[in-house]
């Protein structure tokens, strides 16, 4: 989905990192990679929380509960 934004797209984070990268906007390219390694933390935060919330039947390493 990233590479996709970032390619073909008129406006967003990509969009603003290839544009900046055109113009050797080195702070500004920076900064969307940091937006985006914090968008993956929190977006994976969330798939773990959903995933204990929802699949409680299974314990912390990913294996049944025996009995």
């Amino acid at each position: 989905m990233i590479v996709s934004e970032t390619i073909s797209s008129s406006s967003g984070i990509g969009y603003m990192a290839t544009n900046a990268q055109d113009y050797m906007d080195i702070t500004t390219v920076v900064l969307c990679i940091a937006i985006y390694a914090i968008l993956g933390k929190v977006s994976d935060l969330i798939a773990k929380l959903l995933e204990s919330m929802l699949l409680q039947w299974r314990d912390a390493k990913g294996s049944m509960i025996n009995g």
